[in-house]
């Protein structure tokens, strides 16, 4: 039993052999692995200097190899439990020859019972057996301590190493165990490099100067000085830059960095080695400007001779002008404050000349008052500026040119830059310069009452004392002269002289006396005088180059106008044409082009050509509306009464300037867009599309205005053609009557060759006249064909004018006329001429009242369409009461359901009406009966759903807005009434101002007749002049019947009485003509008939300016709903006129029967006294007509 004893004890202490082995390998590797780990960490860090962030990682690092080392290699072992026969086990494989009985004697012997079924005799055998194998068996050489112990001696090295090393480095040592167990300690590493950039962290430097940064390195010197910048206020570095090593020694060196040019401010730091500048703050380098004028304003004050002259300023840089002698006074506004010497006074300066010859004078610091309305703005911001030093002044006197310059010195120490800032010129008086600037027409065509706006450009170095317009008439020595309104100064001019004076004047041509006659000529210049002064010279004085006014008639300027107006026409139908054209192009790139694909190469050239011409269309439309505008200038200056042909102008101006200033603009970038590489294909397709909408906008709007244009072209190009005929027939049929006259009485054999040259000359003539009338009635024919469908008025005038043509015939007649002129019988085809010029007037007075048929027609539909909305809203009314009854419970009132149908009936009708508005020209009444068409839809639809009370309501917002309708229809049927009434006055007035011209004939062959009775009698010549005399006063009797009847239908009353006191005066003539009276009795008649007729005329265009100033506007009175032809304000003017003459002409009546004596002369004047007291209770009747509307009711002759 002792000996198995003693071998599990020899077991068992082998057993904790093992055990602290592995203590002692176990520690050895602690020691081996963590002091390394951690003395490296702390190099590391000494190194890189690592913050605080890596310092965490680096102990988190230093800690996990700690506790894997003793998971692993202390705990692990330790805990593992190792049996006696473990260590049995363990013992067999190092000795051999035990044969595998070790770990079962030790089994035998922990259980000496054993399992049942064993054999204890066996059992006993076998632990026998072994212990005397094992018998002084030295189971200790089984262990192998060498290694362990090894690795223990190792870490024992090791960390004394480590230790010693500490020891030696305590401070180190402890910094870095402090830094790597303790990361957020804000403990640091001795630096090994100092850099120093000096005690100064802020520089001033000039803008533009260079700058160098230097720094001086101590102690470890690297091979790299890196410096980063950054500009002020930026926070981004730029990348870092080598500094250039100087003065490289062995533990110090100085580098630099040489910034060039500095533009900007900018801050910077260094790091070399393991430091930086950054711990002291950023090195800023403050670039700032060197002092300079920013402002400099000069006031030249002019010399004695000038002194009613202004001060004229001048600011900025350049060149001054000033006349000898003025006072200068400068003042200078700097960028920065300006440093002062020890006694307050600038430091600055103006320097005059240049080189060695430079003459300095003081600047002073002062408050402003040259800028206080410039760069200083008020006086507050003035004395701000002279507190900043900022302000200077100094003041000279100019004798020559002077170059100057400034210099100064800033609050910063810097120097001002030198050169020249400006150069005052001195320059000697010199005459005006006179220039007319408008009109600039060598020769213009005037009327006698034009006003020529004449501007003058005067140039003067010293002002101008007076500025006149001289004119003389003709070949006439006589002079005259106007003053010219001066304003000054306006602009330096053109060659930069210190004034520029523009002289005005409306020069109204009816002020000269006698007034201008046709045919005159006027020659007219500017002249100017100076107020120049000196030693005993000036004033100078100048003219301007002379322009020509050649007087023409007022029709003649008319007719030139309307002539380039027609010409204008034709150039905006060729812009129509044009666009069009392109529009058709654009349209085949667009069809060419895929919706899915870019556009090719061919669709980019396509739409380059296209934009091109687009650009092109647009600078021919302001071109044209130039024109245009030229037009209307001269409508205006010449005061042409403002037509049909200016209202067409005006029109055609604007739809010019229109589309020249949005659709075709618009149209030519989206054509340039349309070929943008970067747009996808849909919207270059999308551009092409916008492209081809903005150019039909301009066509549309280009479009309505030649219409427009063409509405009064094409007729007035026929009607001027049909004027051209009959002046042509006038002078024709005179030519014919003088021939008549020669050849009465011969026979064809009895005519000198040249009576028959001229008789040939006339046929021919009158032949040729035929042959154009047909011409002109052919050319109506196919134009009221060519308009039919985009001028459907024009055409029907055309139409009509070109049927009274064929009705009447005057070609037949004047072919007649030459075939009877042919024939020897000038006087038979004098009557057919007549006839034939008659014709002719008729023909171009319905071409010219055309305007008066359309707003009649216009009228009319007008009252029909309201008519048919009257018709409408009862309509209404009626579907809003049957609402009201089925919602009161009436028993034969409809259920909603059945009232909406004819509730949408009435909706249809109104729809239809809107439309026929439309097409009348009635805008806003369309618009208000399309918004009472909505409702009337909205009420039938509630109708049909049984909403009966929102039905009703709607049902009543439609009939406000058929009401709304009606008053805009109303609204347009007055309008167009007023205008009617304003086309039948210009009609009249023409009328009665040919029927004037007439008379003023009649009157002038009267008096020619008188003189040439001889005895009574007249020469045969005369007689049939006499004969023509009568017929031509019983026509203007006829045509002023026809005046009579038309204003008196139109309840024109005085208008009327007037006419009839002319047509009485015009019978008289024509009675006493008849009897061969060509006395003064019959040509007072005719006078007295001129004068009536003259005031009419003149009544009748005061009338219509009226009309015109008032936007169309009548006077008062007259029928509810029709324009007064003749507002009654108007006829009292007249009636006041009248009463004027009856009581003139009871004064010179009173006067003859006193002094009289003869008993036939007593019973003229006898006559005339009662025609005078007729002609008083005529007007008396008037009165109380126009004073009293109950007795204009009752009616009657007056």
């Amino acid at each position: 039993m002792m000996e198995e004893q003693s071998l599990l004890s020899q077991l068992r202490g082998l057993r904790r052999k093992v055990r602290a082995l592995f203590a002692l390998d176990g520690l050895g590797r602690l020691l081996a692995a963590v002091p390394p780990a951690v003395l490296v960490a702390i190099v590391l860090d000494y190194l890189i200097k690592f913050p605080a962030l890596i310092r965490v990682g680096l102990l988190a690092g230093v800690l996990a190899l700690l506790a894997v080392v003793i998971v692993r290699r202390l705990w692990r072992p330790l805990r593992t439990r190792i049996s006696v026969q473990d260590v049995a086990v363990e013992l067999e494989g190092r000795f051999p020859e035990l044969d595998d009985r070790l770990a079962s004697t030790v089994n035998f012997i922990e259980s000496p019972q054993g399992r049942a079924g064993e054999s204890a005799e066996l059992r006993q055998a076998v632990v026998a057996d072994t212990l005397r194998t094992t018998a002084g068996t030295p189971f200790t050489l089984a262990l192998n301590p060498r290694p362990l112990v090894a690795m223990f001696l190792f870490g024992v090295v090791v960390a004394a190493g480590i230790a010693a090393l500490g020891a030696w480095q305590a401070d180190a040592a402890m910094i870095g165990i402090e830094r790597l167990f303790n990361p957020l300690s804000s403990r640091q590493w001795p630096r090994r490099t100092l850099v120093d950039v000096g005690r100064t962290r802020r520089f001033v430097i000039p803008i533009g100067e260079d700058f160098q940064a230097r720094v001086s390195v101590e102690g470890v010197v690297p091979d790299r000085v890196s410096i980063y910048y950054r500009e002020a206020g930026s926070d981004a570095f730029a990348p870092p830059e080598i500094m250039k090593p100087m003065d490289v020694g062995a533990d110090q060196a100085v580098f630099v960095r040489t910034f060039t040019r500095v533009r900007k401010s900018f801050e910077y730091y260094v790091t070399a080695g393991d430091d930086d500048t950054r711990r002291g703050g950023l090195v800023l380098v403050d670039a700032r400007p060197r002092p300079r004028a920013q402002n400099v304003v000069l006031q030249v004050t002019p010399p004695p001779y000038m002194a009613d002259a202004e001060a004229v300023v001048f600011e900025g840089q350049g060149s001054a002008r000033a006349l000898q002698g003025s006072r200068v006074w400068v003042e200078v506004l700097t960028n920065k404050p300006i440093a002062a010497e020890s006694d307050g006074t600038a430091k600055a300066a103006i320097l005059f000349g240049r080189g060695e010859q430079q003459r300095a004078l003081p600047l002073s610091f002062v408050a402003s008052d040259l800028l206080a309305d410039g760069a200083a703005g008020d006086e507050a911001a003035a004395a701000r500026m002279a507190a900043d030093r900022r302000l200077l002044r100094a003041e000279f006197e100019v004798d020559q040119t002077e170059f100057v310059g400034f210099r100064m010195v800033c609050v910063d120490g810097f120097d001002s830059e030198p050169g020249d800032t400006l150069t005052v010129v001195a320059e000697q008086d010199e005459p005006p310069r006179v220039r007319i600037v408008e009109p600039t027409q060598a020769i213009m065509d005037v009327t006698f009452r034009s006003v020529i706006p004449v501007k003058a450009h005067i140039q003067d170095d010293c002002g101008v004392t007076r500025a006149a317009l001289g004119w003389q008439r003709g070949t006439s020595q006589e002079k005259a002269a106007a003053g010219l309104t001066v304003v000054r100064p306006v602009e330096r001019g053109t060659d930069a002289r210190p004034l520029a004076l523009t002289a005005v004047k409306r020069w109204d041509l009816r002020d000269i006396e006698p007034e201008l006659q046709v045919g005159e000529e006027i020659v007219y210049r500017c002249a100017a005088v100076d107020n120049f002064q000196w030693r005993g010279q000036g004033p100078h004085t100048a003219q301007s180059q002379e322009y020509r006014l050649r007087v023409v008639s007022v029709e003649s300027m008319a007719e030139a106008m309307r002539r380039k107006l027609l010409a204008l026409g034709l150039r905006v139908g060729d812009l129509v044409r044009r666009q069009e054209d392109l529009q058709a192009e654009t349209k085949d790139t667009r069809s060419e082009k895929q919706p899915s694909e870019p556009l090719s190469q061919r669709g980019r050239e396509q739409t380059m050509g296209q934009e091109d011409s687009q650009r092109q269309l647009k600078q021919q439309a302001e071109e044209i509306r130039d024109e245009f505008d030229e037009l209307l200038s001269q409508y205006r200056l010449n005061r042409i009464p403002q037509d049909e042909a200016f209202d067409h102008s005006v029109e055609t101006q604007q739809a010019l300037d229109d589309v020249a200033k949005d659709p075709m603009p618009k149209a030519s970038q989206a054509l340039r867009q349309s070929r943008d590489g970067a747009a996808t294909a849909e919207q270059q397709t999308g551009k092409l599309d916008e492209a081809i909408a903005e150019q039909q906008r301009a066509i549309d709007r280009l479009r309505d205005a030649l219409s427009r244009l063409e509405r009064f072209t094409e007729a007035e190009a026929i009607a001027q053609k049909l004027r051209q005929i009959l002046r042509q027939q006038e002078k024709l049929t005179e030519r014919t009557g003088d021939l008549a006259n020669q050849t009465l009485g011969k026979s064809q054999g009895e005519l000198t060759a040249e009576e028959r040259d001229a008789q040939q000359s006339l046929s021919s003539r009158q032949s040729e006249l035929a042959q154009e009338l047909n011409e002109a009635v052919e050319q109506m024919k196919e134009s009221a064909r060519d308009l039919q469908q985009s001028n459907e008025a024009v055409a029907e005038a055309l139409k009509d004018v070109a049927k009274d043509a064929e009705n009447r015939d005057p070609v037949r007649k004047m072919r007649n006329a030459s075939r009877q002129i042919g024939q020897n019988q000038a006087a038979v085809a004098g009557t057919s001429q007549a006839s034939a010029e008659e014709d002719l007037r008729a023909m171009i007075e319905k071409l010219e009242n055309r305007r008066q048929q359309e707003l009649q027609n216009r009228i009319s539909t007008l009252k029909e369409l309201q008519k048919e909305l009257q018709e409408v809203r009862k309509k209404e009314e009626g579907h809003l009461q049957e609402n009201k009854d089925a919602q009161a419970g009436q028993p034969n009132a409809p259920r909603p359901e059945q009232q909406a149908p004819k509730q949408g009936q009435t909706a249809q009708q109104t729809g239809r009406l809107s439309e026929k508005m439309q097409e009348a020209g009635s805008q806003q009444a369309a618009e208000s009966a399309q918004s009472a068409q909505q409702s009337m839809g909205q009420a039938q639809s509630q109708l049909s759903q049984a909403q009966s009370q929102p039905a009703q309501q709607n049902q009543e917002k439609s009939l406000e807005q058929l009401d709304q309708a009606n008053r805009e229809l109303q609204q347009d049927i007055q309008e167009s009434e007023q205008a009617l009434a304003e086309e039948q006055l210009e009609a009249i007035k023409q009328q009665l101002a040919r029927i004037k011209d007439g008379e003023i004939e009649v009157h002038g062959a009267t008096v020619d007749l008188e003189a040439k009775r001889v005895a009574e009698k007249f020469a045969r010549s005369d007689a049939e002049r006499l004969i023509f005399t009568q017929d031509q006063q019983n026509e203007l009797l006829g045509e002023t019947a026809g005046i009579v009847k038309e204003l008196d239908e139109a309840n024109v009353t005085v208008f009327t009485f007037v006419l009839k006191i002319v047509g009485d005066r015009m019978d008289e003539s024509h009675q006493r003509l008849r009897k061969e009276q060509t006395d003064p009795i019959t040509q007072s008649a005719q006078q007295k008939a001129i004068e009536y007729l003259d005031k009419l005329v003149r009544a009748l265009d005061e009338e219509i300016s009226n009309r015109r100033r008032r936007g169309g506007g009548g006077g008062g009175g007259g029928q509810q709903g029709q324009a007064q032809l003749v507002p009654t304000l108007a006829e009292l003017k007249m009636l006041k006129m009248m009463q004027q003459d009856i009581h003139d002409a009871t004064t010179q009546v009173n006067d003859a029967l006193k002094s009289q004596e003869a008993s036939d002369e007593q019973a003229r004047i006898k006559a005339e006294a009662k025609r005078i007291g007729r002609d008083q209770e005529r007007v008396k009747g008037l009165m109380e007509k126009l004073t009293d509307p109950a007795a204009g009711q009752q009616g009657g002759e007056l």
